[in-house]
């Protein structure tokens, strides 16, 4: 996939220089093709990885240990206006 993005925007970057219209034309339609490729072979990888997760081909860990709760104040915590005035109150 970074071969062929790489490729396109080498591509791009030669069409570019040269100064016939057409072949930047063409170049900048085939770049779409290149990058809708490589998009879709990426939505495919993503697809078969989901299919091995849901299959449990793919190792995940498990976690055993349970997680103590955080442990909260008895008295409520001020909010940062109560805390810091953002305007003197003397006038």
């Amino acid at each position: 996939m970074v071969i062929s993005k790489s490729v396109a925007i080498a591509v791009r970057a030669i069409s570019t220089s040269v100064s016939i219209a057409l072949l930047s034309q063409i170049t900048s339609v085939w770049i779409w093709a290149i990058f809708s490729y490589t998009g879709a072979h990426l939505s495919l990888d993503v697809r078969v990885l989901a299919r091995k997760r849901n299959s449990r081909e793919v190792d995940t860990p498990v976690i055993l240990n349970d997680i103590p709760d955080i442990p909260l104040d008895e008295q409520p915590q001020q909010s940062p206006v109560e805390v810091h005035e953002l305007v003197s109150r003397a006038y």
